[in-house]
């Protein structure tokens, strides 16, 4: 097992752990990480993990886990990696400022709350993609639809998504409904020389009647191969432009 793997599988088993015990705060500079254990799921702590990787380096990573999850003091932190108790609060205060610009984009271009017909527009969606019916995913899709495949490009209309990535992006696959880790999201397998293997997984937010944002985990390898895993299914690890053999 990668090194990297094995550290993702670790902490994010030590986070659940710890956030079920108490909220975790940012006291000094807003709540970025605030959690209310009877509200987390595991899907959301392991999108969570992600959202570190992509955005912070690999000291900030690790100061803010154990600073803000596992609660250590910076004392204790400076001696577990070798500095010294300012620059690990210097560490700390930059992925703070960076977490809340991530946040503030997220709020801007997320609609919180499930609309009634969310199930029955996603059920559409599921039923037009495996049909290949580009003319009915494009009608159950917002004029202003923010579509993010993580961490590689984001779309932010109805005709970027026809043009980009919809398209090359369902041919050969299908798609249907899991609830994974307490979260429903959207499974694609794609067909393979070697059978059907984990393609993506995916998740979307509608409002009045349409799907107004789509987020994928195409490019997230740990995260992929952890629920490819758990459905126990292969990973798709040739799937151009990626290549993880």
């Amino acid at each position: 097992m990668a090194a990297a793997q094995y550290l993702f599988r670790i902490a994010t088993n030590h986070w659940i752990d710890e956030c079920r015990k108490r909220k975790v705060r940012v006291e000094d500079e807003g709540p970025i990480l605030e959690m209310d254990p009877q509200s987390i799921n595991a899907f959301d702590i392991r999108e969570a993990l992600e959202v570190l990787v992509q955005h912070l380096t690999p000291k900030q990573v690790t100061a803010i886990l154990l600073m803000d999850v596992f609660q250590f003091k910076a004392t204790e932190i400076a001696n577990m990696v070798h500095s010294t108790e300012g620059a690990v609060y210097g560490i700390v205060h930059r992925a703070r400022k960076t977490l809340q610009k991530v946040d503030s984009f997220e709020k801007k271009h997320s609609t919180c709350e499930k609309s009634q017909d969310h199930t029955e527009v996603v059920d559409a969606y599921l039923e037009a993609f495996n049909k290949r019916d580009v003319e009915q995913i494009l009608r159950l899709t917002s004029d202003t639809i923010h579509m993010e495949v993580s961490p590689g490009f984001q779309e932010f209309s109805k005709g970027d998504v026809e043009k980009g990535s919809l398209r090359a992006g369902i041919m050969g696959k299908k798609a249907y409904r899991e609830n994974l880790w307490g979260k429903e999201v959207i499974i694609v397998e794609a067909e393979t020389e070697d059978g059907m293997q984990l393609h993506d997984v995916q998740y979307q937010e509608v409002s009045q009647g349409k799907i107004v944002r789509h987020k994928s985990f195409f490019f997230c390898k740990e995260l992929l191969t952890t629920i490819a895993d758990t459905l126990d299914i292969r990973l798709q690890k040739l799937k151009p432009p990626i290549n993880w053999e």
